[in-house]
């Protein structure tokens, strides 16, 4: 049987509004557990002249100084004499490759197109010859960050983030991703609006931008503000909010997308200098990390898997079980500090003095140390 347009009605209203809830839900789910951001290392995708064994040479020496740059976080690495020979060679370092074609900026569905190579390098060989080189290797675990920029040009005026300034987006993004630091944007709903106004943040009213950041649960905060003068130059200034600590820099470009990308290499800098380790152990030596909260086998089974997956422990042993408390002893290159800002990227751990805290933008701090001493580390397991 057929139904009128006035029998219909009632359940496409129903239909519209389960699929608001349900994006509701999605965009709720979005903004929890967002502390750090799992980045691919040993990838890159760059752009081929062509499909001869030349060109895609050419393209696997640009990737792979793509990822020697990423997994070091040094902006140079590419160029270190003693890499070289393995850019030179770079194609005995490949493990997988395929061609693949990425639309242009601007050009839609159907649009022009642009050949790419993308690559994936030999992760072991990667890393071995950075460590040989005395340049850090970053783990895959990177800290997120959120941005809030003002961007005025004349008499426009707006925030980035939501339904505005997609291009100056693209390109944060597009060098976050080529460095691995991965930059995430308010999604300016109903709540940002009433709690971030443009002139709190061209201002740079920080304590309440950070205040309201919490919601996200990023590590750190990103306050910025681009415009361009009277001259047509690009200026801009921008303040790192990181672990109860602030960095500020500013630059100024003939382009605003120079300034941009200027802006976010040295963003990823200034993570990279803090959480890129060199391949040296601390000055305390063994750490002990006390572990609550442990219910059963796979509760040990789960911790003991994370603490090897952290970039900088180098070996983990199990000293001590009682009833619901693990006691690890842990040695990891860049010692307690290290440690401990790594493990604050993450929910797994919790320092046991905040694990009944309530939301706010990742600590990047260390665990409480119990009585046993300064160098042990104390954390609850979270569900």
């Amino acid at each position: 049987m057929n139904r009128s347009p006035s029998q219909r009605s009632p359940f496409r209203r129903w239909l519209r509004v389960a699929l608001w809830i349900g994006l509701l839900v999605c965009v709720v789910l979005s903004l929890k557990a967002r502390a750090a951001e799992t980045v691919a290392l040993f990838e890159a995708e760059v752009p081929v002249a062509g499909q001869d064994a030349d060109a895609r040479l050419q393209a696997e020496r640009a990737a792979l100084g793509e990822v020697l740059v990423r997994v070091s976080g040094n902006r140079q690495a590419a160029a270190h004499p003693a890499l070289a020979p393995m850019l030179e060679e770079a194609g005995r370092y490949v493990q997988q490759y395929r061609y693949v074609d990425v639309p242009l900026p601007g050009a839609g569905a159907g649009g022009m197109s642009e050949p790419h190579l993308w690559v994936s390098f030999d992760a072991q060989a990667v890393e071995r010859a950075l460590r040989q080189v005395d340049l850090p290797v970053w783990g895959r675990l990177r800290p997120s960050v959120l941005a809030w920029l003002a961007v005025a040009d004349g008499s426009e005026r707006f925030l980035v983030g939501g339904e505005q300034g997609f291009a100056v987006r693209d390109v944060l993004q597009r060098v976050g991703a080529r460095r691995g630091t991965p930059l995430l944007f308010p999604i300016m709903d109903l709540e940002d609006q009433a709690r971030v106004r443009f002139a709190d943040v061209w201002a740079g009213f920080a304590d309440a931008i950070v205040t309201h950041s919490q919601r996200y649960g990023a590590n750190g905060v990103v306050v910025g503000r681009v415009y361009r003068d009277t001259a047509g130059r690009w200026s801009g200034n921008w303040s790192l909010y990181l672990g109860g600590e602030s960095e500020r820099w500013e630059g100024r470009a003939d382009g605003r997308d120079a300034l941009l990308e200027a802006a976010a290499n040295a963003l990823a800098d200034r993570l990279a200098e803090r959480f890129a380790l060199l391949d040296e152990g601390g000055d305390e030596g063994p750490l002990k990390v006390r572990v609550a909260a442990v219910t059963g086998l796979a509760d040990y089974a789960r911790v003991e898997r994370y603490l090897r997956s952290l970039p900088p422990v180098t070996a983990v042993q199990l000293e001590r079980v009682v009833p619901g408390e693990l006691l690890y002893r842990v040695e990891a290159r860049g010692g307690r500090q290290a440690l401990a800002e790594t493990i604050a990227l993450g929910h797994t751990l919790r320092p046991l003095e905040s694990a009944s805290a309530g939301r706010g933008v990742a600590p990047i701090e260390a665990g409480a140390p119990s009585s046993g001493g300064p160098e042990e580390l104390r954390y609850r397991l979270s569900p």
